[in-house]
């Protein structure tokens, strides 16, 4: 393993155990076995190490959305099996679930600003991918941008919130709620019968 992915794991055990806040340079280099000096080699600051590392978890999420991604399927069953995989993922990170904590209990500013860069991210990708619905006739003309918004901030709703005080959805239940919720007003192709 090279010496920036040993500060960088360093890191990430440190913000994990401690939170961001409780978390030193110091403590990382220990953490890591290395000297306080090399951590500056590769990151100018504590935060530049944060948004590194949430950057890579970016990337991760992407990865896992993508995966989820059958060909032969519909693209509305795409995107709900993308973003579910995503909030799945996000849901059960341990770095990610102890930032969500910091940033509401402390309010963290650092933390703050970088799970709304994670959000944004997210949201981007939702976006994207109903541009691409649009172009390809699935989905009507819409803002997609305030639609990709809509769709995470409700999504999260149900899988944070609902969950908290409810038995878990399951897949098929959570795929029902998106066709009810999103794919019937945002499909392009009509019912028969309906003008």
């Amino acid at each position: 393993m090279d010496l920036q992915q040993r500060v960088v794991e360093a890191a990430e055990h440190s913000f994990r155990e401690f939170g961001y806040k409780g978390t030193t340079m110091d403590n990382v280099a220990r953490i890591a076995n290395v000297g306080k000096g090399t951590i500056y080699t590769f990151f100018a600051s504590k935060e530049a190490l944060l948004d590194h590392i949430l950057s890579r978890l970016v990337a991760e999420m992407e990865a896992v959305a993508n995966a989820s991604i059958a060909p032969a399927d519909t693209f509305f069953n795409n995107l709900e099996r993308a973003l579910r995989s995503v909030l799945r993922f996000r849901g059960q990170h341990e770095l990610l679930i102890k930032l969500a904590q910091e940033g509401k209990q402390l309010g963290t500013v650092a933390v703050i600003e970088g799970m709304a860069r994670v959000e944004q991210a997210v949201t981007k990708y939702l976006r994207h991918h109903l541009e691409v619905g649009v172009s390809h006739g699935d989905v009507k003309p819409c803002n997609t941008e305030l639609v990709a918004f809509i769709m995470l901030r409700t999504y999260t709703a149900i899988i944070a919130d609902w969950e908290s005080g409810h038995e878990p959805l399951s897949d098929e239940e959570l795929m029902q709620i998106f066709q009810v919720v999103f794919a019937e007003g945002l499909n392009r192709a009509r019912p028969q019968g309906q003008p």
